[in-house]
C-alpha cells in the first residue's frame, strides 16, 4: 500500500492569539483623526516599538533620521485586503493588505523642498501617526510610496493644504501604543541629540 503523509492545513499555519475581553471601564474609545505625522528613517527605528519615545524621534529628527509633522488632518484606512484564489472549500484567501495613509499640512506652503525630497526618498522612512492619544506603527519596514499634491481651492475660504498620500503593502495589521508622551513631541522640549539641540518650537493647534 502506498504510504499516506499527513499534510499541514495551510490555514493553520498561525499560532493562535488570545482576545482581551475589555469591562465597561478599561474599554478603549479612541478619537480619530491622523493628527500628528511622523517619519523615521528605517536605518534608526528600534526593534522594540515602546522605545519610540518622544525624546528619541527628537533626538533622531536633530541627527537628520526623523521628522514631525504637527497638527495634521488626514485618514488611514485601515488596509484593503488583497486575495488570491482559495484551497480547499474554501473559494479565496487574504494574501496581503494595500494600506493608504492620507495627511494634509497646513505648513505645506513653505515646505516644498521637503515634500519633493519626500517622495522621492519615501522608501527610506517608516509612516508613524498619533491619533487623539495612541501612537500607531505599522510593525515591519514597509516600503513606502509617497505622493504629493497641493491643490488650490476654489473658494477664498478653504486653506492650501499640501495633501500626502502613503501607500504600501502588507499583510500585518498596524500596531496601536497608548501611553506615548504626545504633549513632549508637540512642544519641542529640547534633547541633546548626534547634531546638537532640538530646535522645534511649540506650534498652536488654533
Amino acid at each position: 500500500m502506498p504510504e499516506i503523509i499527513a499534510v499541514a492545513n495551510p490555514y493553520d499555519c498561525v499560532d493562535d492569539a488570545p482576545y482581551i475581553d475589555a469591562n465597561c471601564d478599561t474599554a478603549v474609545d479612541e478619537g480619530g483623526r491622523v493628527q500628528h505625522m511622523i517619519l523615521v528613517e528605517e536605518s534608526v527605528m528600534p526593534a522594540d516599538p515602546l522605545a519610540l519615545t518622544s525624546t528619541f524621534i527628537l533626538t533622531q529628527v536633530v541627527a537628520g533620521k526623523a521628522h514631525v509633522v504637527r497638527y495634521t488632518q488626514g485618514t488611514y484606512d485601515g488596509g484593503r485586503p488583497v486575495e488570491a484564489t482559495g484551497f480547499g472549500n474554501q473559494q479565496s484567501r487574504v494574501v496581503g493588505k494595500d494600506h493608504t495613509l492620507v495627511f494634509r499640512d497646513l505648513n505645506g506652503l513653505i515646505n516644498g523642498d521637503f515634500y519633493d525630497a519626500l517622495e522621492s526618498r519615501a522608501a527610506l522612512y517608516r509612516p508613524i501617526w498619533l491619533s487623539e492619544s495612541r501612537l500607531w506603527v505599522p510593525p515591519t519596514p514597509v516600503g513606502m510610496k509617497a505622493v504629493v499634491a497641493n491643490p488650490t481651492p476654489e473658494n477664498t475660504t478653504d486653506s492650501v493644504v499640501y495633501e500626502t498620500t502613503i501607500t504600501w503593502s502588507k499583510k500585518r495589521l498596524v500596531r496601536t501604543y497608548w501611553g506615548f508622551d504626545i504633549a513632549g513631541l508637540l512642544s519641542g522640549t529640547p534633547t541633546t541629540g548626534p547634531g546638537g539641540t532640538a530646535n522645534l518650537p511649540a506650534q498652536n493647534p488654533a
